[in-house]
């Protein structure tokens, strides 16, 4: 999972997208916290 989090800062939108998708399937708190701040950077 910290791979996905970091992915969130790639230069490439398809896999920012790509690894917000699968950290929301993963569903764990840490991993829908990382995605809003992602989101919330956007």
């Amino acid at each position: 999972m910290p791979a996905l989090i970091q992915a969130l800062k790639d230069q490439d939108a398809e896999v920012r997208r790509n690894a917000a998708v699968a950290l929301v399937y993963i569903g764990t708190p840490e991993a829908l916290k990382a995605v809003e701040e992602y989101q919330s950077r956007q």
